[in-house]
């Protein structure tokens, strides 16, 4: 299975993308493939809290990198062409450069196929900000293009707990899912319950799995 995560490269999307990671590798073998680093190195190939990682080149064909019988997590900002399958997941944060950067991206995808689907994600909407959920829904309604179709949509807030764990996880690379607090955790196992398309008893399961991995 290949996931696409399109959306501006951030250290908030990274560890969300890696959050996942780690619950579905309790799962099945999994692949982080980023065309931005993560973590502190430059190196092609490497470990990363415990998860595979690939540097890759955009310009360079993917295909031959990707693995067979692994979920592969595929981390681009910037139009790749892919001659595979895949589901697509839209990151969206909700400053105005990277919410057009992103829209600007889902809609290239959707171009080239004239189809796609898309899980979106929306990052860290603030309370009392006129920037919300409901304005989002609406533009992403007003400007996407008409044959894209938004499956679901799932939305991650950073409590100072989880955000704490994330830049912990930078310095230490070890990633405690135990840790997060309960709304972060709920949005995590939502979120793959939709990639993996399994039931939510299921994904307890797993991710019951996940938080005693050290």
């Amino acid at each position: 299975m290949n996931i696409v995560f399109l959306g501006v490269s951030s250290e908030d999307k990274k560890f969300v993308i890696l959050c996942l990671a780690k619950i579905i590798s309790c799962y099945k073998n999994v692949v982080i493939y980023s065309t931005t680093p993560y973590g502190c190195t430059n190196e092609k190939e490497y470990d990363y809290c415990g998860v595979e990682i690939y540097l890759i080149d955009k310009d360079a064909a993917i295909e031959p990198l990707l693995k067979e019988d692994t979920i592969n997590l595929i981390d681009v900002e910037e139009y790749i062409s892919f001659d595979i399958s895949f589901k697509a997941v839209a990151i969206c944060e909700i400053s105005r450069s990277k919410l057009e950067r992103t829209l600007k991206l889902v809609n290239e995808f959707a171009w080239k196929d004239q189809s796609l689907d898309i899980v979106l994600v929306y990052l860290n909407i603030l309370e009392y900000c006129k920037i919300n959920e409901k304005y989002l829904d609406l533009y992403w309604e007003k400007e996407l293009l008409s044959f894209a179709n938004i499956l679901q949509k799932c939305i991650f807030i950073f409590d100072e707990t989880d955000r704490i764990i994330m830049v912990e996880t930078q310095f230490n690379e070890r990633l405690s899912l135990k840790s997060m607090t309960k709304s972060f955790k709920s949005s995590l196992m939502e979120m793959a319950k939709v990639l993996l398309d399994l039931e939510l008893k299921e994904i307890r399961k797993i991710f019951r799995k996940a938080e005693r991995v050290k």
